[in-house]
């Protein structure tokens, strides 16, 4: 295990004689930190968002989240990291004691020992007391030491990257996942298909394009009904009403997290940024998380240059396979602290109320609604005839046929993007 060395910014900090803890916002400003019209400002925040005051201040960009944590650990009497010990193979194996989830839950690692207990760091000293009851034997006794979140994520990456990608690799279960599926079986399957229908057209090409137009037509058929069922079903009956009852719209909103994959695709980050940037929500109850493979470099190289805000922050995911985009989000969701989880795409521009619309529909309807779909429409739909195509096909797809089938009761084939969940917890 990792001895860390006697250091002043382990040592607990003495409290005033009079017993009293000071309070975050009077030690930032004695600190100089923030002034008295700040300070005023993020209490008039905290009201408005029923959040705490160290994430009012980091999140609205009214302090730096390194004197908050520095504040915090002075008010909690605790030590403070400013950096963590070198990760090497016994602070790894340290690491590892502590169960993910718990690590997860609680923003926490630990990272070596100190005069015989456990230093942990946590991102969440708020919260150490629930988190010592829970800790396993093993990593008792112990003592707490306040670091950045970005620290304490970066080493759950290194010690348990391989066990969170195990697991979210096996979160859905095996029979609704492809985790199994084998690239030669399924070429093996495509290349037989293939030639079964090359043979047909060889020695029956009538009775062969005789039964490929019939199934085209059946299909257009199908989709042709569907249509006509769904634009009766809307016609027939109006929508669930989801209305505000009174003294709702004062109700706190609730914390968002917001998943954006990204693979390959480095030119786009400063578009996406000034358009996360440009949605309306209290930057103290939303996330949006940058998820990209571990191996993208040249995408994660840009987010790096960027100049994230404390709200936004990417997330390396560890290879594995399937590499895939599903993965890639249940891998994110271990760092997720929303109530309601949402996805954009890389490339999507949404409407700046688009959240806060979310937020208050969630809260509207209750908890028998389990996901909302965002409709979506092209941007540059009249660029040219294609784009066209697609805003119409759209257009049909997200105000017909969508709406139709959730009137009809039938199963609403969700879309990867503009989609949000109710959190899991």
């Amino acid at each position: 295990m990792t001895a860390l060395p006697p250091s002043r910014s382990l040592r607990p900090v003495a409290l005033a004689s009079t017993g009293l803890r000071r309070t975050l916002g009077a030690i930032l400003l004695a600190r100089g930190v923030v002034t008295p019209g700040e300070l005023a400002r993020a209490l008039d925040l905290q009201l408005a968002e029923a959040a705490m005051l160290g994430e009012i201040l980091v999140a609205h960009g009214i302090a730096p989240e390194g004197a908050v944590l520095d504040a915090l650990a002075e008010q909690l009497g605790l030590g403070r990291l400013h950096a963590l010990p070198d990760a090497g193979a016994a602070a790894l194996a340290l690491v590892r004691r502590m169960p993910p989830a718990l690590a997860v839950r609680f923003r926490a690692v630990p990272v070596g020992r100190v005069g015989g207990a456990v230093l942990i760091a946590t991102a969440a000293p708020e919260r150490m007391d629930e988190l010592r009851a829970a800790l396993p034997p093993a990593l008792l006794p112990c003592r707490f030491a306040v670091a950045s979140r970005a620290a304490v994520e970066r080493r759950m990456g290194e010690a348990m990257g391989p066990a969170l990608a195990r697991r979210a690799e096996c979160r859905p279960p095996r029979a609704m996942s492809c985790r199994d599926w084998e690239r030669s079986r399924a070429g093996t399957l495509v290349t037989g298909a293939a030639v079964l229908a090359a043979a047909a057209f060889v020695l029956a090409p009538a009775a062969a394009v005789q039964a490929a137009t019939l199934a085209g037509l059946a299909a257009m058929a199908a989709n042709l009904a569907l249509r006509l069922l769904a634009l009766r079903a809307l016609r027939r009956a109006p929508g669930p009403a989801f209305r505000t009852r009174r003294g709702e719209a004062a109700a706190p909103l609730p914390r968002l997290s917001i998943l954006v994959p990204l693979h390959d695709e480095p030119r786009i980050v400063p578009a996406l940024l000034r358009r996360m940037e440009a949605l309306r929500y209290p930057r103290s109850a939303l996330e949006v998380l940058l998820v990209v493979e571990a191996g993208d470099r040249a995408t994660r190289a840009a987010l790096a240059d960027a100049a994230l805000p404390a709200w936004m922050r990417a997330v390396p995911v560890p290879d594995g396979r399937p590499r895939t985009k599903p993965r890639a989000m249940n891998y994110a969701l271990n760092f997720a602290r929303g109530d309601f989880v949402g996805v954009f795409d890389a490339e999507d521009a949404p409407e700046a109320d688009t959240l806060l619309r979310v937020a208050r529909r969630f809260q509207a309807a209750g908890p028998d609604l389990a996901c909302l779909q965002g409709r979506l429409d092209y941007y540059n739909a009249s660029r040219n005839w294609m784009a066209r195509c697609f805003a119409i096909e759209y257009a049909t797809w997200f105000r017909l046929v969508l709406p139709g089938i959730a009137r009809l009761g039938l199963v609403v084939p969700l879309g990867g993007t503009t989609v949000f969940f109710r959190g899991i917890r």
